[in-house]
């Protein structure tokens, strides 16, 4: 499938759940940041799976918040084919993209938008991955998910006992 149909799915799966209509950009932003970290902690222990999920799920954030914002996710992104000197340079990249994320007046703007989702793309290539893939397991896995919405945030079933 390609990146523009999952981010449709992605989009109708949120509008399903009333993630448009109760879902709020400052929420969305913290679930885009708990997501980062989670691909932080992937990253410092090498667990592959964990970054792929990991990375599917920040760019379904991403997806979301652009809904919420009236914005559309950038698909057009471009790798540079540059590779990062250490992990450490990735983690500070991803850490210095988290920070952005709480002190901007607009965290899915185009701009921010697209500088995260190159980011994305370009650890899943360092991964021996695809953002494509990543995305589409990320969405595999949320496609069937419930949950209700509590403050803005859609909080699944499981976490809500």
């Amino acid at each position: 499938m390609r990146i523009d149909e999952l981010n449709t799915k992605i989009i109708e799966w949120a509008c399903e759940r009333e993630i448009d209509r109760k879902g709020t950009i400052q929420g969305q932003a913290i679930k885009t940041i708990e997501e980062m970290s989670e691909l932080v902690k992937g990253i410092c222990k090498n667990d592959i799976d964990l970054i792929k999920d990991s990375i599917g799920d920040v760019y379904v954030t991403l997806t979301i918040g652009c809904m919420l914002n009236n914005t559309r996710v950038c698909t057009n992104y471009i790798h540079d084919g540059g590779r990062y000197r250490s992990k450490e340079s990735m983690l500070e990249r991803i850490t210095n993209e988290m920070f952005k994320l709480t002190v901007c007046d607009e965290p899915y703007d185009y701009f921010n938008v697209a500088k995260l989702v190159k980011l994305l793309e370009s650890i899943a290539i360092e991964y021996k991955t695809s953002l494509r893939e990543c995305v589409e397991l990320a969405y595999d896995e949320i496609s069937s998910r419930k949950g209700k919405m509590v403050d803005g945030v859609f909080v699944k079933e499981a976490d809500l006992k």
